[in-house]
């Protein structure tokens, strides 16, 4: 019970953090990225709420607290994250979204790339995990 806390608790941070970034859309350089960033952490916080959802199913799985670190970890670095990069005006990862506006610097682009990517693949390994927590047993 308390893991699906921590989990329903997260997801209403980052939820939260959407409105106050929904608030903010107008003063980012690129104001569509900064509403690319509103949804982005919209949908972080509906993944840590299925997250939660499926808990009773994942909380015996072998590697649950991996699992569950894992997914909260990349829902905020993602959303963190990608708030820096649309406050810099990075470019690099999201050319449809920043079209026009203001370049980042050469750092930030890097840094915003190195954590997009990292939170991506990471992304991948925690679905990876759940789906195989949550396959069919032959006990079921």
């Amino acid at each position: 019970m308390h893991i699906e806390r921590s989990l329903v608790r997260g997801s209403f941070v980052l939820f939260m953090l959407a409105r106050f970034v929904g608030m903010l859309i107008p003063f980012f350089p690129i104001p569509r990225l900064g509403l690319s960033q509103h949804l982005t952490v919209l949908m972080n916080s509906c993944v840590l709420i299925t997250l939660a959802v499926a808990w009773p199913r994942l909380a015996d799985a072998r590697h649950a607290t991996a699992i569950r670190r894992l997914f909260l970890f990349c829902a905020f670095t993602m959303s963190i994250g990608g708030i820096f990069g649309a406050a810099w005006g990075t470019h690099e990862f999201t050319p449809m979204a920043s079209a026009g506006g203001p370049k980042a610097e050469l750092w930030q682009e890097i840094a915003i790339g190195i954590l997009i990517n990292v939170t991506v693949l990471v992304y991948i390994v925690a679905s990876s995990m759940a789906v195989w927590a949550l396959r069919p047993r032959h006990q079921e």
